[in-house]
């Protein structure tokens, strides 16, 4: 009995032996682990009473077991804010950290790095991207900041005041930050102003045309307030403004104006103040064919204007429609077409016009039938279905004659009727349908058959 009492106090103290032998436990050589800005290389060196593993929690830095428990740990340059990151080795139950950090890098910029601000000014942000202190070294008198220096990233609000000054204006804001210097371009715009070479004009009770000169640094755009003033021509690359002013027609003076209006700032503005005097009478003038005329032929004709005075008989002939009709220098006018159209013969001895207008109808010589797709004017019966419906058309020629009197009818619509110009066969027999053109005393007609079947 006591034999078997020392074997198992024997196997307990072996057992203990065995317990403390086998407890887990890891040590390193440093806790603490910092690189400068440039980066480098450190080593580590851990042993453990058992195999041992390792995570890394920093992904900029790289970590290589070389042998017999020492670590290289290599970490690159930094061109960002200062980091932080560990690495933890284990060993069973046991832990031990390495703290690594790494100062900030060497970096300094600008976003944007170019502002423009209208001739009025405003407010406007400027980003810095910067891991050191930094500070505004200088800036450009008109501009303000609401801070002037400051450590790390930061939105930068800014204040232009307004430019009174006709020309455009740069300035710069400039950041330093160790031996590191970035500047921000500011712009300024130039003050829109117009300038006009005079400030009225006198015209009398005919009107006519003014030119005007005018200096500006932005472009300009032009406003016709008044009616019988209008913008001929606005030449941009000489400043030039061609104005007509209209004839008066009442008995007493006239005053108007034309605005130049900056298009880029709609309160810059000057203007052209007109003055016209009352209306001017004149000789008569009219045409000895009166005010209005029906063509009808293709023939050309001549008109003759009568002037009172014909002191000066030079004339300036147009035609408001020339695809209607034309007219030379010499009043011969040439039908083109029907259609309506203005014939005005300008004295500019007197600058006043006559005018007479033209009701061209150009007459057709003959007349083409269709019903549908068959041409009746050359097979002048046609058979057709009981219920069936079908077109008819008129063709003219020439064909730019004269053709909105044409029409339709049925000698018994009780068998084929007619609508405007589409027949319907509504009885079974037969009818003769006449199409005419009274105006040109044209006159067609062709015989519809209607079958049940």
């Amino acid at each position: 009995m006591i034999r078997y009492l020392y074997i198992f106090i024997l196997l307990l103290c072996l057992c203990s032996c065995s317990k403390r032998h086998h407890v887990d436990h890891i040590d390193i050589s440093t806790y603490e682990i910092h690189f400068d800005r440039e980066g480098g290389d450190a080593q580590v060196q851990v042993s453990a009473t058992s195999q041992w593993r390792t995570v890394v929690e920093a992904r900029w830095l790289r970590c290589r077991y070389i042998s017999e428990g020492i670590y290289y740990l290599t970490a690159p340059a930094n061109d960002s804010a200062a980091r932080a990151g560990h690495i933890l080795f284990i060993c069973g139950s046991d832990s031990a950290r390495v703290d690594i950090t790494q100062t900030p890098g060497k970096h300094l910029s600008l976003t944007p790095d170019t502002l423009t601000f209208s001739h009025r000014g405003g407010k406007g942000t400027l980003s810095i991207t910067c891991y050191t202190p930094w500070r505004i070294s200088s800036k450009s008198e008109w501009v303000e900041t609401e801070i002037a220096n400051g450590d790390g990233p930061q939105n930068v609000p800014i204040k232009v005041s307004p430019n009174e000054s006709t020309e455009e204006m740069s300035g710069t804001i400039t950041f330093v930050s160790e031996d590191m210097e970035r500047r921000a371009y500011i712009k300024r715009l130039a003050r829109p102003f117009i300038k006009l070479d005079k400030e009225s004009v006198q015209i009398d009770g005919d009107g006519g045309y003014i030119t005007s000169l005018y200096l500006s640094n932005y472009p300009v755009e032009v406003v016709n307030p008044t009616p019988w003033i209008r913008t001929v021509n606005h030449d941009t690359l000489s400043h030039t403004i061609y104005i007509e002013v209209l004839r008066n027609m009442e008995y007493e003076d006239r005053e108007g104006s034309v605005t130049l209006r900056s298009s880029n700032d709609s309160l810059i503005f000057t203007t052209l103040t007109i003055r016209q005097g009352e209306k001017i009478d004149h000789p008569a003038v009219e045409f000895a064919e009166g005010y209005q005329m029906k063509v009808a032929g293709r023939e050309p004709f001549t008109l003759h204007p009568v002037f009172t005075d014909m002191s000066d008989s030079t004339l300036i002939w147009s035609s408001t429609h020339p695809d209607i009709a034309t007219v030379d220098q010499n009043g011969k006018v040439t039908a083109i077409k029907s259609g309506t159209t203005l014939i005005k013969a300008l004295n500019t001895h007197h600058n006043l016009t006559a005018e007479i207008t033209l009701d061209i109808k150009l007459i057709a010589k003959s007349m083409t039938i269709m019903l549908g797709s068959q041409n009746v004017t050359e097979n002048p019966v046609a058979i057709r279905f009981l219920g069936e419906t079908q077109k008819v058309t008129a063709t003219l020629y020439p064909a730019d004659s004269y053709n909105e009197d044409i029409i339709c009818y049925s000698s018994a619509p009780d068998i084929v009727s007619v609508s405007g110009m589409e027949i319907k066969c509504i009885a079974p027999g037969s009818a003769t349908i006449y199409v005419e053109s009274q105006y040109h005393q044209l006159r067609g007609s062709f015989r519809v058959i209607v079958s049940e079947m």
